[in-house]
């Protein structure tokens, strides 16, 4: 189906501050489902996070001590292999369970058995087009190697690009396929730094949480299995208090393409530009 993209004004701007107080609510409201959809995906993954954090913790020492003494990474090339490493094995888990997260904050849905290990051609969707952000973030730290003020405005670009664009996720995860990237482009017109700051509010309450259960397992001497069970907290920890983020992302969706504000805004839009017929106020 395709879809014409409108030409009038995108709906109103997103409201930064109410938008991250409801995304922690919902974070805190919902834990116990949270938890019920994670909780075999994270019995599924408890080995093969060990493994990596038991071959990986070498290599990260090296790279912490070096950033603590204040010199250049000895081998930014592995680190970053390292890195990617650990986003390409999170990311299946990490997006079956958004797109959990997504469809019940935004559809009311819940996983109806208990033991949910959802993947199909959705979540697949959602971790490809989630890991080609990661990729793309990963391909700037290279770069700091080489220079700090480089790498930081590709950092502040991608950041901004990616967050116009990533309100197409939530679209992805409950299946509106009328909606796409162009129209999310379009969507979030003069609300890409809104977003950014949302999602660094989003991200930031569980900084002070996770960040200590990784410096614990890098530091952690003389006990690598008790280095490696700390280091898969950490991953797992990542993940649940990721979902804050994904709730703020499920809110700036459901502002920007459904309420009834975004809804009338985009009904006038296809109404100027002569295409009643497809809507991506449509479900």
């Amino acid at each position: 189906m395709s879809t014409v993209i409108p030409t009038a004004q995108a709906p109103r701007k997103l409201p930064v501050w109410s938008t991250f107080a409801k995304a922690c609510v919902l974070w805190a409201k919902n834990l116990p489902e949270l938890l019920r959809v994670s909780w075999l995906w994270l019995i599924v993954y408890a080995p093969v996070l060990s493994l990596f954090w038991w071959y990986s913790l070498p290599h990260l020492k090296t790279s912490m001590q070096a950033m603590l003494a204040h010199h250049p990474d000895p081998t930014p090339i592995v680190t970053n292999l390292v890195n990617l490493l650990s986003e390409l094995i999170l990311v299946p888990m990490a997006a079956s369970i958004a797109v959990a997260w997504h469809r019940l904050l935004l559809r009311s849905e819940r996983s109806p058995t208990s033991t949910y290990l959802r993947f199909d051609r959705i979540v697949i969707a959602y971790a490809i087009l989630t890991f080609l952000y990661l990729l793309t973030a990963q391909n700037s730290s290279l770069l700091r190697q080489m220079s700090r003020f480089l790498a930081f405005i590709i950092d502040i670009t991608v950041l901004y690009l990616t967050m116009r664009l990533i309100v197409y996720l939530p679209a992805k995860a409950i299946d509106r396929r009328d909606i796409t990237l162009a129209l999310a482009w379009r969507a979030t017109r003069d609300n890409g730094w809104r977003l950014v700051i949302g999602h660094g509010l989003a991200v930031f309450p569980m900084v002070p949480l996770i960040l200590p259960l990784y410096f614990w397992a890098i530091g952690t001497h003389g006990n690598r299995a008790m280095a490696a069970a700390i280091g898969v907290a950490f991953s797992f920890s990542s993940v649940i208090g990721g979902m804050i983020a994904v709730a703020f992302l499920s809110l700036a969706y459901r502002h920007f393409f459904e309420d009834s504000t975004a809804q009338e805004a985009w009904r006038a839009a296809y109404a100027s530009s002569g295409n009643s017929s497809t809507s991506p106020t449509s479900t």
